[in-house]
Order: structure tokens, then sequence, then C-alpha cells
């Protein structure tokens, strides 16, 4: 109620209203904002005269927690549509009263939207003054649901020089206003057609970003020739505070920078890397300086050249998760990894298939694995990946159907490969995660059977996460007694995902 309510604000036009008090339609609001106002509006209708309060009588601080929620309302300053006046500008011209209270929060203008086809520069200039001495968010690209062409034009056409070889400092528009306020820049989101855009080859080649910690680049297409030689100057002087780095789409085969002092990465690998050595060997050595790197999403991981080229990852990495369109690239992909100490791993595969061959890489220290699929899961893709990780203690399976998996979990290990192996897969498994579709009754009668057969092999499962309905079936189920089998249900932990 309170968000439908808030939202009407937004249909209103833009003109700043003459009555001090401000829109009365407001008043209503004030019910669910303040439950005293409520109760003595109640005892006022009770009288024969209630009394409308005025939007005059709410507190600066209420007044501003409305603009900020209003604000935060999706669709967020990255999903804005081409022309769509921001909340922020909406709500500062509701009344004169709220215009003085929004001027005078610098953190309500600290989110600046370019986009690359705009020439009026006032309002980025607008928000950079409003924002004051605060960090602010910087998104530079085209609107949710727009496509954005930019004009092909060669490196060198965007950068002037002077007769003597140096380069001359950027004069258009844009660059003039961002220059002086760029040290500020907490975060810069960029979505362009080719890193050769003007405005976003001046943010890369022209200003030093000290404060920026996290920085999404996504380009839709790969610029022919080699990775261009850009000097970057927006990572100097920041050598602990950048982080956090996306490349989307065809990014990563344009614009690769030192990232030495990356903690989080999320890359998508392009298409190219089969057909151009130049940009693999360029990304082999940006994932060799990463020598923080703690945690990394790869996607697409199907188009990392296996056959040719190992992955190796910093020996700081400790989370991992990488996408696959089937379980053979993943096979692939796990093939191609050297040994590096990751602690947890994420295997997202919507595919089929199967893993042809074994995995090579041993993962020693890999103690938390989850595997979501769109598919079951078979018996080779579960022995192949319990061979390559031996230590696990908490599993994860995200699938519509497992029941396969249950059962392969229970089997001896003789049965799959030599008679040297485990008794079991995974013998040192002690949580158990599982998120899938089928009838709760069956779930329950498979769990009951694995149990019992790890617990035969002194392999006992300690913990089974399961979503709260499958929870309360086996608690009020009488056909299977899970209380002598030393096993504790809780409810299945939601894996968040990481803001890019």
């Amino acid at each position: 109620m309170k968000l439908q309510l808030l939202s009407r604000l937004l249909a209103r036009p833009l003109k700043i209203s003459e009555n001090a008090d401000g829109p009365r339609s407001l008043s209503t609001l004030l019910k669910y904002l303040d439950p005293s106002r409520k109760s003595k509006s109640s005892q006022s209708a009770n009288s024969g005269a209630q009394i409308v309060p005025s939007i005059s009588t709410l507190p600066d601080d209420e007044l501003l927690m409305i603009i900020f929620l209003l604000t935060t309302m999706p669709p967020g300053p990255h999903r804005r549509s081409k022309g769509e006046i921001p909340s922020e500008m909406r709500l500062s011209h509701v009344s004169r009263r709220w215009r003085n209270v929004a001027l005078a929060t610098p953190m309500l203008w600290t989110s600046i939207w370019r986009h690359p086809n705009q020439h009026n520069v006032e309002p980025m200039a607008a928000y950079l003054s409003r924002s004051q001495q605060s960090p602010f968010y910087l998104y530079f690209g085209t609107g949710h649901g727009e496509k954005y062409k930019c004009p092909k034009l060669a490196l060198e056409e965007n950068i002037r020089r002077e007769p003597d070889g140096t380069e001359e400092e950027c004069q258009s528009a844009p660059c003039k206003v961002l220059k002086p306020h760029f040290f500020r820049c907490q975060k810069l989101r960029i979505e362009s057609a080719t890193h050769v855009q003007p405005f976003v080859n001046c943010m890369f080649t022209s200003f030093p970003a000290p404060a920026l910690s996290a920085l999404h680049i996504s380009m839709q297409v790969v610029n022919p020739g080699p990775i261009a030689p850009l000097k970057i100057r927006i990572f100097e002087n920041n050598t602990s505070v950048l982080s956090r780095v996306s490349l989307s789409q065809a990014a990563a085969a344009n614009v690769l920078p030192s990232f030495s002092m990356i903690a989080h990465l999320r890359i998508e690998l392009p298409m190219c890397l089969l057909s151009s050595p130049d940009r693999l060997a360029a990304l082999e050595g940006a994932f060799g300086e990463m020598t923080l790197l703690e945690e990394v999403e790869i996607h697409h991981a199907d188009r990392w050249p296996s056959s040719y080229t190992p992955l190796t990852l910093p020996s700081s990495t400790r989370t991992l998760l990488f996408t696959a369109a089937n379980w053979y690239y993943v096979g692939a992909f796990l093939h191609a990894l050297k040994i590096i100490p990751v602690q947890e791993m994420t295997i997202h595969c919507n595919g089929g298939g199967e893993f042809l061959g074994s995995i090579r890489t041993q993962f020693p220290r890999l103690t938390t694995l989850r595997i979501i699929s769109g598919l079951a899961l078979t018996r080779l893709v579960i022995k192949t990946i319990a061979r390559g990780t031996p230590s696990i203690h908490h599993l994860s399976i995200g699938v519509p159907d497992i029941r396969c998996s249950l059962d392969v979990l229970g089997q001896p290990f003789a049965q799959f490969w030599d008679q040297c192996n485990p008794p079991l897969l995974w013998t040192e498994m002690r949580v158990l995660s599982i998120d899938t579709g089928i009838a709760a009754d069956m779930l329950a009668s498979d769990l009951h059977q694995l149990l019992i057969k790890r617990a035969a092999h002194n392999c006992p499962i300690r913990t089974i996460r399961l979503s709260p309905a499958n929870i309360s079936h086996i608690r009020e189920s009488r056909e299977h007694d899970f209380e002598g089998l030393g096993v504790e249900f809780a409810e299945l932990e939601r894996v968040q995902k990481s803001e890019w």
C-alpha cells in the first residue's frame, strides 16, 4: 500500500506548486508513516470532525524518507528509459519545501546517468554540483530496452596530440564538466557498443579515479584488430580501493587494464578467444596479475579453448562460479583448470551432455560444492565431479529431479571404478542441501534410504537442508522414521547473487 501511494507521486507534472503546503493527496500517506497520526485521525472521525493533516506538518526527516524510498524503487538508475525524468528530479518539483529539502541533501544526487546520445551536459553538471563532496555512482549507457550503435572511429581519431607527440587534454563538454569531480567517483558502470566512443575513451585515458571501488563494463561488439593499447589513467593512485570489476559481453576482448588490486571479478568470456591468440594471451596475463583475487565468476566457460590453453587462477582464489552450455564443456573447463586452493565452487549448467574423460585437476581444499542444473544429473556427471572433488563437506544440488542423484550418493564407489577407492562418493560430506521439484513423499523415501546406506558405510550425513514445505512433510510423515538416524533438518539457504 505504501509503495502504491508513493508511486502516484511520480505521475505528477513537473511544476512547482505555489502552495507552500504542497499536494494534500499525501495526507493519507501519513497514516502509514506515523501510527500516532492515524490514531488521532480516527479519534477526530469518531467525534464527527475529521481533520486532514497538511503535508506541511510532515517533519523534514520523514519527508526525506519518502524521497529516498521513491528514488530507490525499481527500475533503478541503470534501468531507465531514454527521456525518462529521474525520481529525485520529479520530487524536487512537488513543492517549494520539497525542493529545498531535496537540494539540501547531497546524497540524493549521487546516482548520475548519462545517455551516449545526450548532448546537453547541464543535467550531469547539476547532479555533480548538488552532490557536493559525496562519492557518486556514474552510469553511462543506453536506457532499458534500447539499442545503441556508436560510430566506428579509430582510437587515434579520439585522441588529439600536440606537435611533440604528447596527448592533448580533452576539451569536450562532458569531460570538462566531469574532470573536476571524477576523483569522487566510487562506482562506474559503462554500457556501450565499443570502448572507442569518445566520452568513454576520455574517462579511461584522462582522469584518475582514486576512490573507484566498483567498475562494470559491457560492450556489444569486439573491436577489429588487437586490443587497443590504451593509456589507462583511471586506475592511477588506486592501489587498494578498486575491488569489484565486471566485464560483460565483449568487454574482456577490448579493455584489459592491470587489475592487480581486484578481489571480486565477474567476467563473460568473449567468443573470439579461439580465433584470436593475442586476446587469449592478454586474458591469461590479466588473470596472472590478479594476485589478490578472492572471488571469480566466469560465464560462458565453454568459450575457453581448454584443449590448447590451461587456465591458471591466482593462489588467492577462494570462491569460483562458472556457467557452461552443457556438461561436456563443464568437464573441459574443469580439465583446463590448474591446481588452485578453491574452497567454494558453484557450477551452473542448464544443458545436457556427458563428460568425456576425467577431471585432471584435483581440488584438495574444496569443501563446498553447489551444482545447479536445468536438467537431472546423470550418473556419469556425478561420478566424474566426485573424483575431482574428494574433500567435499557441504554438497548442494539444485535440479528438477533429484532421485538419480540421491541413488548415486548411496551406491558403493567400487561399482564405479577400481576397488582401491573409498566406499562411497564424498565420504567426508556431512551437509546436503537439496532444491528440487519432485513430490515430497518421494523425496522423503529416497532420503531415508540414502541416510541408511551412508550410515552403514560410516559416512553419515548430519544435516539436510530443504525447503520449508518439504521439512514440514517429513516431520509429519509416519511412513519413515528419521529420528534414529541422527540427522538434523534445516531450511534451505538461498545463495544471494552478487550485485554488479
